[in-house]
């Protein structure tokens, strides 16, 4: 089944000792551990679990385990929840997680395969493909000279739309799904950072995979919010704490007086006009409060990118380093067909002070959190 859907190659637990499989005297487990980048184990049941920590080499699970040495391994413990809350497992999965090239995944909650409900369930299937190879590993402390060491920094991050709302039923919205943010705290996750993300309510559900990640909220916290208001509230909270905070976050700038009944036609205002004002400019306020050693970055959203809109932009607000992109929700497209919004590329413009581009590019958001957090790191070594 695995060859079917694309698999290189599956091995079975005893091919490790297969005559068939070591032509040249190949070794399997000794191959595949030079050969992998990270390992990834799901599930981990009860009976791995304890052959790992035992130090068992019966299979080739096992043997290629103890033979990666300090390559990274991210285990997802899935058992029926009597069988994860037994005091032995406990204390093997305690023991594994000593281990300083691990990961640890907590197990889900739900319905589990034997039909009983509680905690013990494998996380999806997309969260481990999307979040394995980005999860922090521990790695065995180096020591260095005091000059070349670097303290963990704290990235605040915002990220989706924030609504305005009108009446108990209505609100003024955008499209922006808020995978920016989510590329970005998972790259900055993987290089072993403190990320807090503060994302629109209805920002993409890959978010909530970073709180499934167990990680206390001084490693990886992520926060939902509503209005601009809040979004400002939880912004302002952490931002003392941050080294860098990227406002990524597509916010409402206006807001109105909300109804508490469902505005009626004819009634909403001197001619049906809706009256609104400026909301909270929370980028603005983050550049008057920053420490002289913070970083900020911001992004420009707009219909036209012009070098006009781009000195404009910096003119008013002097971060660090603007993202510039275009933006169109498709609804006045002749094809309908979005641009920045709900889609996973774009094309982008990099911009310092006096408006420079500094860099031009097309590409996924994927490759634009990594350029930035690859540029961003260095910025604050």
């Amino acid at each position: 089944m695995f060859l079917y859907l694309g698999a290189e190659r599956v091995y079975g637990p005893d091919d490790d000792f297969n005559p068939s499989q070591m032509e040249g005297g190949r070794v399997i487990h000794i191959d595949l551990a030079k050969w992998c980048d990270r390992m990834i184990i799901a599930p981990l049941s009860a009976n791995t679990l304890s052959r790992l920590v035992r130090g068992e080499g019966s299979d080739l699970l096992t043997t290629t385990f103890l033979a990666l040495a300090n390559k990274p391994v991210v285990a997802y413990p899935a058992m029926n929840y009597n069988m994860l809350e037994h005091p032995f497992t406990a204390e093997n999965l305690k023991k594994l997680g000593t281990l300083p090239n691990l990961f640890v995944h907590p197990p889900s909650e739900g319905t589990l395969a034997c039909g009983d409900s509680g905690k013990g369930k494998l996380p999806p299937v997309n969260s481990i493909i999307d979040l394995a190879p980005y999860l922090p590993i521990k790695r065995p402390t180096v020591k260095r000279p005091m000059q070349t060491m670097r303290k963990t920094q704290t990235i605040l991050i915002t990220t989706g739309a924030t609504v305005s709302p009108l009446d108990p039923v209505r609100y003024l919205n955008n499209p922006s799904s808020g995978l920016t943010g989510y590329y970005l705290a998972r790259e900055f996750l993987s290089r072993g950072e403190r990320v807090i993300v503060i994302a629109g309510v209805h920002s993409s559900d890959k978010l909530d995979y970073l709180n499934s990640l167990g990680m206390s909220p001084s490693e990886c916290k992520v926060e939902r919010v509503r209005t601009t208001s809040e979004m400002s509230q939880a912004v302002f909270r952490y931002f003392d704490q941050c080294d860098l905070y990227i406002s990524a976050a597509a916010i409402a700038d206006i807001e109105f007086d909300i109804s508490k009944e469902k505005l009626k036609k004819g009634k909403s205002g001197e001619q049906g006009t809706l009256l609104y004002r400026v909301a909270e400019d929370i980028l603005q306020e983050a550049l008057r409060r920053r420490r002289g050693s913070q970083k900020i970055v911001g992004f420009a959203a707009e219909s036209e990118v012009t070098p006009d809109v781009l000195q404009e932009k910096l003119q008013r607000k002097p971060v660090d380093l603007l993202v510039a992109n275009q933006v169109d929700n498709g609804l006045l497209s002749p094809v309908g067909q979005m641009k920045g919004f709900c889609v996973e590329s774009g094309h982008y413009y990099f911009v310092q002070s006096k408006s420079t581009v500094i860099d031009e590019k097309t590409f996924s958001k994927v490759c634009l959190a990594k350029y930035l957090a690859d540029i961003l790191t260095k910025s604050m070594e």
